[in-house]
């Protein structure tokens, strides 16, 4: 009789699919769990998965081997502790799973190749000044094929799918690509398994996979694009909440401060491109931040009187520096309000930049296929 321990069930199977991967068995869900805790903590020792897990000794061994075997986890060098024999710390390998990500936004296309790890391999961006369904069908396939073509030929048939991350308002500026199906295009085109989602729920998974909100629980997602968009994250769970209208949207995000820029008489073809700086944007760039940092100390005052947050991850389509100067003016407008209670609240600036649609579009095959499960964290516990 077969040994069950380690078969879910099957509503928690997840099925391979022909997009490469095809010599790596299905992940069960104790697998998935153990790699969640890998991605979270880099460095574990068998010992430490079992005290987070819950799961036995013998069990903990079975699947460590089968993943090393895979080559999806790779043993770091014993450490010797204090009592006992030396332990053996495993962490993912980066080499083994990749993923492509997309992000299509109003004026351009964003690609990735990321690792197993959160790791960008390869990036491109592609501006338009319009998008137009034929140009951006054939721009994705090529770009698609440069960001593989990255990929030593030993580990070419390890990507596990492609992620595309589409604005919810795309319909506003192109009914067109909004009808488009483009699972089934690139599906078709590729061979690869698609996984879509909405470019601010990218955004926001990525920072609680790969980035500054690994560690949270329970924080305000705030992210700036065309025009300022939020995720209310309880318990890891990443909640939407209600669409607010396009009009309602652009008063801040780069709507507003291509506007400035325009009364100014400043050029804006730097707020299009993802490197560089918008140094060149001032004066506009600063009263942009500032009314950026007042929407969103207002969005999370109101969201304090429902519910209990003291923490914000804020991030966009902007340079880390631009980025980190909000931060410091929020942080800077909450230390007026009266009340200690507000000095409670951590503001912190998002890791992964610019990129992180596409880095969270590309999550999405790990997270549907390897990893998803949140555990608790082991990074300030010493490795027993």
């Amino acid at each position: 009789m077969p040994d069950m321990r380690f078969a879910p069930p099957p509503s928690l199977r997840i099925a391979d699919g022909s997009g490469g991967l095809n010599q790596i068995r299905v992940r069960s869900y104790n697998e998935r769990l153990i790699m969640s805790l890998l991605l979270q903590n880099n460095g574990m020792s068998r010992m430490q998965m079992g005290k987070i897990s819950g799961l036995s000794a013998q069990t903990i061994s079975v699947i460590v081997r089968g993943l090393e075997r895979d080559g999806l986890i790779s043993r770091g060098e014993a450490q010797s502790g204090r009592v006992g024999p030396p332990t053996i710390p495993m962490s993912l390998n980066p080499d083994g799973v990749f993923s492509v990500g997309i992000s299509l936004y109003r004026h351009g296309i964003d690609v990735v190749l990321i690792d197993f790890i959160g790791g960008v391999r390869h990036f491109s961006h592609l501006n338009y000044e319009h998008l137009v369904l034929d140009d951006v069908k054939s721009s994705l396939l090529s770009m698609i094929a440069e960001a593989l073509d990255v990929l030593d030929a030993s580990v070419a048939d390890r990507v596990a799918g492609i992620g595309v991350s589409i604005p919810a308002d795309v319909q506003q500026w192109s009914e067109e690509l909004a009808r488009f199906d483009f699972e089934q295009f690139l599906q078709s085109e590729t061979g690869y398994e698609i996984y879509i989602q909405n470019d601010v729920t990218a955004a926001a998974g990525a920072e609680s996979m790969f980035g500054a909100a690994v560690s949270l629980d329970n924080y305000l997602f705030c992210f700036l694009g065309d025009g300022d968009d939020y995720r209310l994250v309880l318990d890891h769970q990443i909640h939407a909440g209600i669409a607010t209208s396009h009009q309602d949207r652009s008063s801040v995000g780069l709507t507003a401060l291509q506007e400035l820029c325009m009364q100014h008489n400043q050029a804006v073809d730097t707020l299009l491109r993802r490197d560089g700086t918008w140094d060149n944007l001032e004066p506009s760039l600063q009263l942009w931040i500032k009314a950026c940092a007042d929407r969103l100390c207002h969005s999370l005052l109101n969201l304090r009187q429902f519910v209990s947050i003291d923490q914000m991850i804020v991030t966009g389509l902007l340079p880390s520096e631009v980025s980190a100067r909000i931060v410091d003016e929020v942080c800077s407008i909450l230390s007026t309000k009266p009340g200690s209670d507000f000095e409670r609240i951590e503001v912190v600036q998002g890791e992964i930049g610019p990129k992180v649609s596409a880095v969270g579009a590309a999550r999405l095959p790990f997270q549907s296929r390897f990893v998803g499960h949140h555990v608790q964290s082991l990074a300030n516990e010493q490795v027993i």
